[in-house]
């Protein structure tokens, strides 16, 4: 079982997943994110990343406080998590499914902003791109001086 979780809320706002993603992806994919980590996993190097064989059943057991019960259930997060490009995942011909995390999602989990830069950039997030992230047009905007006019507002 995994005694201790840690879901990085600043990275997955500056990443713009805050409405497509869940607090049970997070979970799942910190899990993923460590499991991968560890030296003793049977992983198997494919086009430059290590993939990691993954097994339902112990993952299902290692997080119970997801109350997940079946494969089917990972499976779906698992295509979410393909789509937003937070994982790969590839599949033997025994039916083994290997799975390796992507770049943007270690920078998601690694992201080490202060939270209080966090707050001056309240009304726009994403000032710094991940990987495989559009820029959105209000990138360019400059957090000091929109901080300088929300204080300037909230004065008498």
């Amino acid at each position: 079982m995994k005694y201790t979780i840690i879901i990085n809320q600043v990275g997955i706002v500056r990443a713009g997943l805050i409405d497509r993603t869940d607090v049970k992806d997070w979970v799942l994919l910190n899990f993923l994110n460590d499991f991968i980590a560890d030296p003793n996993c049977n992983r198997v190097v494919y086009q430059n990343y290590e993939f990691v064989r993954v097994n339902y059943n112990d993952l299902i057991w290692a997080l119970p406080i997801l109350s997940i019960k079946n494969k089917a259930a990972i499976s779906r997060r698992y295509k979410k998590y393909k789509k937003l490009d937070l994982i790969m995942t590839q599949r033997t011909r025994d039916g083994s499914l290997f799975v390796a995390v992507t770049e943007k999602l270690k920078h998601i989990i690694e992201d080490k902003t202060c939270p209080s830069d966090i707050r001056k950039s309240r009304y726009v997030i994403k000032d710094i791109p991940y990987p495989g992230t559009k820029l959105s047009s209000s990138a360019s905007v400059d957090f000091d001086t929109m901080a300088g006019i929300r204080q300037r507002r909230l004065q008498p």
